[in-house]
């Protein structure tokens, strides 16, 4: 993979890599179109990122093709310049919808914020063939459910189809990580499965880009302690892939110990409480600082604060609806960015 320093080389190459990818994933326009969600693999414009962050982390990993550094990261780097089509994305996100639904450029922020919201977090427009047969079955049941996603799951990543993966996660009734509890420590485990899984560069680097993906999307990490490094039947470069990774996303033993009660966490496992050692009490990092370079807090993002993945801390939340959206809010894009904040016109006590 040749090297892309500039944040423009790599937006050039991400526009070049498909048509759709010169327009907004969700409305279309043409405008500052240089947000990127890294785990959807789309590109969006200024005003539909804001609702993207709105989503929370957990459903969309938005970052900034000019101001964040997505180069320091080689699978991810590999998986924006191949793998990012707006029009695949599209293909599963917008499979059922409605003529005249779609909203346009000059769409009203809160008719953009329902149909993002509609879109990514309720998956109202998704095909769901794949439960079709099941779920009309008298005898189907949740486990029925889970193994018929999972042997979705692994058929295509023994494919090494990014797209495939896409369909399979969107129109799954549960979350990567519930998948992962309930397929257990089987020899290999779906992260050693996707290890196997890789691309060799021009200069012979192998990129684990299949590996990344499922991470960045809520892939459980197998802890190398628990494992035992005499049981581990992996490449170098794959165990050393795993490393770097090892510290920066939650593990199967973590996830099993929260499932059994043994944390205090909330209904998705991620303990709330945190140690004066600046980890999580599941022996997470706590969130990076926003001051911190991208790398770090592209990683870390995704063991921020517990999310609960039946409930929405978005705009239109049930949880949420006392309270007033705004420019203001934390989620807003104005408040990520410190060279986009509002200058106060008082200063704080």
């Amino acid at each position: 993979m040749e090297r892309l320093n500039r944040p423009s080389e790599l937006w050039e190459r991400i526009r070049a890599l498909d048509e759709s990818n010169k327009r907004c994933c969700d409305c279309g326009s043409r405008h500052n179109v240089d947000w990127v969600s890294i785990n959807l693999l789309c590109v969006v414009c200024i005003q539909c990122s804001g609702v993207h962050r709105s989503l929370g982390s957990h459903i969309s990993k938005v970052r900034s093709l000019n101001m964040d550094d997505l180069h320091s990261n080689r699978e991810l780097k590999y998986l924006l310049v191949n793998h990012l089509i707006n029009r695949n994305v599209n293909s599963v996100y917008e499979a059922r919808i409605p003529a005249g639904i779609k909203i346009r450029k000059d769409a009203q922020p809160a008719d953009r914020a329902r149909y993002i919201v509609d879109k990514y977090m309720h998956k109202k427009y998704v095909e769901r063939t794949m439960q079709a047969t099941l779920t009309n079955s008298q005898m189907a049941n949740d486990k029925d459910i889970r193994d018929t996603e999972i042997e979705d799951l692994v058929r295509h990543i023994r494919a090494k189809s990014i797209l495939g993966l896409q369909r399979s996660l969107a129109m799954s009734k549960h979350t990567l990580k519930d998948l992962c509890l309930h397929y257990g420590i089987r020899s290999p485990t779906l992260f050693q499965l996707s290890l196997e899984q890789f691309e060799a560069t021009s200069s012979g680097t192998l990129v684990y880009y299949i590996s990344e993906y499922l991470l960045l999307n809520g892939l459980l990490i197998d802890d190398q302690r628990a494992v035992g490094k005499t049981k581990l039947d992996v490449s170098p470069g794959a165990l050393e892939y795993w490393t770097s990774r090892q510290n920066m996303y939650d593990t199967y033993a973590n996830a099993m110990m929260q499932n059994n009660g043994e944390t205090n966490g909330g209904s998705n496992g991620l303990a709330r409480d945190r140690t004066k050692n600046g980890r999580m009490s599941n022996g997470l990092p706590r969130r990076a600082n926003t001051q911190n370079d991208g790398k770090r807090r592209l990683y870390l993002d995704t063991q921020s604060s517990a999310f609960d993945n039946n409930r929405s801390s978005g705009p239109f939340s049930a949880t949420s609806n006392k309270k007033r959206w705004s420019l203001a809010s934390p989620t807003s894009i104005l408040s990520i960015h410190k060279s986009l904040s509002r200058r106060d016109s008082h200063k704080k006590s």
